[in-house]
């Protein structure tokens, strides 16, 4: 798929002009942020949409129309050109999530190593002066 894409020196439309497939990677997922606000007009998604919405512009052909040659090779572009945007879309929600979830792993084991010390304390706390003693030398 991207040795077809390099080799087509495909290009993706944006609000900011053209970029190419190494460039899809610098982009957000979504144009959102967490308030709900438009943070980049430039998103993975928005192309996403856009490249959907010519692939329905150009499917919308009439029933005993045949569709020629040209038509056909735009159609492969934009499918090919969907393809690339979904995968990319799908690595960084696997990167997302596996992020995610190595911080709370790191949590976890923060709150445990925690636990283990205030058991420890506890233990220490709890023996006599006799067996503390014993400890210290």
């Amino acid at each position: 798929m991207f040795a077809l894409a390099t080799r087509k020196k495909l290009r993706f439309a944006t609000a900011k002009g053209e970029i190419s497939v190494e460039d899809l990677w610098d982009l957000p997922r979504h144009n959102i942020n967490e308030k709900g606000s438009i943070q980049n007009p430039m998103s993975l998604k928005s192309i996403a949409r856009k490249i959907q919405a010519q692939l329905k512009d150009m499917d919308v052909v009439d029933e005993f129309d045949d569709k020629d040659e040209l038509e056909n090779e735009e159609i492969t572009i934009l499918k090919l050109k969907l393809d690339i945007v979904r995968y990319i879309l799908k690595v960084k929600l696997e990167e997302f999530e596996n992020k995610k979830n190595q911080s709370q792993i790191k949590e976890d084991n923060q709150r445990i190593l925690e636990i283990i010390e205030r058991k420890k304390a506890q233990e220490l706390e709890n023996l006599s002066v006799e067996e503390l003693m014993k400890k210290i030398k």
